[in-house]
């Protein structure tokens, strides 16, 4: 209802795939002046915003990957540069709320209990105060894709950062994560919190530590694997 945001940016991908999908140029067209749109928007004002559709407008992290997804597949699709320079820009956005050094956790939280080191978990929006494993909700493949299209590391670096930090959140059989309740409840296996939290916004007791619910980082995980994990310039 407010508009002037970016939560669509990343309609421009889909645009672009449907011009190839159907064979129609009008879906092109739309692709590019709507990108266009959200770049410039994008450098008017310096942060991307509406991609959560509950915080209010604050700037956010998906629609900033979002921005990143549109802007590769538009070079992929028109092999035009300005696509791929518009991606570098964006790209070096989306690498500001990715966490880039390891947070010390009180040793009595849960995720002091399992050494979790928060490189590389991503900062959704700045309405809530904590990160979580993977990007809302993507694997993140543009980041590799953009390495291979300009051979800059640190796009390589920044993606496997991101992957590699979400097995971490994992509660499995073997190493099963507990939440914060009272008594605390253990995640089935499978389950991923999206919360890893560095603040005392929840409450002090709750730093370092997860509810009891199944939530969209699985989905992450789940696209990390498909579409990163089985890439040479993924392993170890």
């Amino acid at each position: 209802m407010i508009g002037n945001s970016t939560s669509a940016a990343i309609v421009s991908a889909a645009l672009a795939k449907a011009r190839v999908f159907f064979d129609d140029v009008r879906y092109l067209k739309a692709a590019e002046d709507s990108l266009e749109y959200h770049i410039e928007l994008f450098k008017q004002i310096g942060i991307t915003n509406g991609g959560p559709g509950e915080i209010l407008g604050a700037p956010d992290s998906e629609s900033a990957f979002g921005l990143l997804e549109s802007c590769v597949v538009l070079y992929e699709v028109t092999k035009a540069e300005k696509w791929l320079s518009y991606a570098k820009g964006v790209a070096w956005y989306c690498s500001s709320w990715v966490v880039s050094y390891a947070y010390h956790f009180p040793s009595s939280s849960e995720f002091g209990r399992l050494n979790i080191n928060t490189v590389g978990s991503v900062f959704a929006n700045v309405q809530n105060k904590h990160s979580a494993p993977g990007i809302c909700t993507l694997s993140g493949d543009s980041l590799l894709k953009l390495y291979r299209y300009t051979k800059h590391e640190e796009y390589l670096d920044l993606i496997k950062d991101i992957a590699y930090f979400i097995p971490q959140c994992v509660s499995t059989e073997t190493k099963p994560i507990y939440s914060w309740d009272s008594p605390p409840k253990q995640l089935p296996a499978g389950y991923i919190c999206e919360r890893v939290n560095m603040s005392d916004w929840e409450g002090f007791e709750r730093v370092g530590g997860v509810f009891c619910g199944t939530c969209w980082p699985e989905t992450s995980l789940i696209l990390s694997y498909a579409e990163l994990m089985t890439e040479r310039e993924m392993l170890p």
